[in-house]
């Protein structure tokens, strides 16, 4: 078979176009590829977090809420249904602001949450009002201060051995509360010893992280 100069440069005129459009359509396949991969994995990470969220509880509800405020490393009140709501942290309890790094606690804390959309899963209530694990972009809270040093597992309330697993990881690599060459100080520990004393409250920590009046201590 013979070609003449025209029908060769038909022939790759007509080549290029194809690969172009090979080309492309393996691109547009790819990238809904990668989207539907993207979608599969945040599906798979809710799933993850849902679970995580439980930690040996069950979760009575979830509410997607605003944090208002915050009142030490593992309080918050947040607006649902036009209601302030006091809410602490499950399984987690963090320095008092007297106690070292009790600050430092609170602060990590409201940089997470403060004026932001979280999602409460709720475990219960106590007297004082709503018990939960709270997410915040696929942030366990719980989860993130004990990692960080900033928490005890509260054993008191909660079973789980992940948080317990995350507090001694935290205590081997001495890091935030575990620094120190003593053991720190318990949070609980230090309430008990605080009410052989009269009532004395922390200063109100300014721009929105903590409510006029000082929140109720647990047990």
């Amino acid at each position: 078979m013979q070609f003449n100069s025209k029908s060769l440069v038909i022939i790759v005129a007509a080549c290029v176009v194809a690969c172009v459009g090979l080309g492309y359509g393996y691109k547009f396949v790819s990238a809904e590829r990668a989207k539907q991969e993207q979608l599969e994995l945040k599906n798979k990470a809710t799933e993850r977090l849902r679970a995580d969220a439980l930690h040996g509880k069950e979760i009575e509800k979830t509410i997607e809420a605003k944090c208002v405020s915050v009142s030490d490393g593992d309080t918050l009140y947040a607006m649902i249904d036009g209601e302030k709501v006091h809410v602490r942290l499950e399984g987690i309890d963090c320095p008092e602001g007297k106690q070292p790094l009790g600050k430092e606690s609170t602060q990590e804390f409201s940089d997470l949450v403060l004026n932001k959309t979280i999602t409460l899963h709720k475990t219960g209530t106590d007297r004082w009002g709503m018990l939960a694990f709270v997410v915040v972009d696929d942030i366990n809270l719980s989860e993130h201060l004990i990692q960080k040093g900033l928490g005890w597992h509260y054993k008191k309330r909660s079973t789980s051995e992940e948080l317990a697993d995350l507090e001694k990881v935290a205590r081997a690599a001495k890091i935030g509360i575990w620094a120190g060459s003593q053991l720190p100080i318990a949070p609980w520990e230090w309430r008990a010893s605080r009410r052989q004393k009269l009532p004395q409250f922390d200063e109100p920590i300014q721009n929105g992280l903590t409510t006029p009046n000082a929140p109720p201590t647990r047990n």
